[in-house]
């Protein structure tokens, strides 16, 4: 678990004990709240663009492509990576006509 991850881990149990008793409304800090969310659900699944490359150069192999095809592929998306965010990139997809239904 990462130091952030903690850090908001412990905000959040100090946040939960001082709002005590149990039917009185706890007021969490958001930011915090999405990392406990974020960290217990993909923990274990750390996204990085070397992930995403080596998912890109293992699809492009199964397909066959020669390794000049796959070169220049990895260049594309190594300079995707420079701009565009992750959410940008999500977005893309969602829009494309290669979204998984």
């Amino acid at each position: 678990m990462d130091d952030q991850a903690k850090k908001a881990m412990f905000a959040l149990r100090d946040d939960l004990k001082s709002s005590l008793p149990t039917n009185s409304v706890i007021m969490v800090n958001r930011r915090d709240l999405e990392t406990v969310v974020n960290h217990l659900f993909h923990a274990g699944d750390q996204w990085s663009n070397q992930s995403a490359l080596g998912y890109a150069i293992a699809a492009a192999e199964s397909l066959e492509m020669s390794k000049i095809d796959i070169q220049r592929l990895v260049s594309a998306i190594v300079s995707e990576f420079d701009w565009k965010t992750l959410e940008n990139a999500a977005d893309v997809y969602r829009k494309s006509d290669y979204l998984k239904r």
